[in-house]
């Protein structure tokens, strides 16, 4: 059980009969979670705060340029207690409940709620995506006999343009 902030990659395969398993024990107690949270905010102008992350502005996986947080329907998103934010483009667009990013400044901006201080809130930022991949490296033959049960994931960052989950392979189970 726990919350896991991570990316799971698996480049290995199991064998017929004798399957890599990952199970999480309570059945959905592990978290594999594409969000950190937000700190360090401040007030940028009336109504208006401010927080900086270096995972603003970064591919979400090096590897894989088609990806990019400079593309507009990417899926990095502010979470206001588990609940995403609504998305605008500016600072000067926002209303409460709404946060825009600055990419090449690393930085996000968000109007909370009631005038609510967010160093008192739970705000997380998603900026991990694909959060578990069983994928073998390009050119080679795909993974089989992986097994993935009970899992729950939260916050990913592809949730605009793929999933959370991503299995190339055979005989593969993924179950709830």
């Amino acid at each position: 059980p726990g919350i896991y902030r991570e990316v799971v990659r698996l480049h290995r395969s199991g064998e017929l009969g004798k399957p890599i398993v990952f199970k999480s024990v309570p059945e959905h107690q592990a978290v594999i979670c594409g969000s950190d949270p937000m700190t360090s905010w401040r007030l940028h102008s009336p109504g208006i705060w401010m927080a900086e992350s270096d995972n603003i502005s970064d591919p979400v996986d090096p590897k894989d340029r088609r990806y990019r947080f400079d593309r507009p329907e990417n899926g990095l998103w502010l979470y206001h207690n588990g609940f995403p934010m609504i998305r605008a483009e500016r600072p000067d667009e926002l209303l409460p409940g709404m946060f825009c990013l600055d990419l090449s400044g690393k930085r996000v901006f968000a109007a909370m709620d009631d005038g609510r201080d967010p160093n008192r809130e739970e705000l997380d930022f998603a900026w991990r995506s694909c959060l578990f991949r069983v994928k073998g490296p390009t050119g080679k033959p795909l993974l089989s006999d992986v097994h993935i049960i009970g899992f729950t994931f939260l916050h990913d960052a592809s949730w605009l343009t793929g999933s959370a989950l991503a299995y190339a392979g055979r005989r593969g189970l993924i179950e709830n």
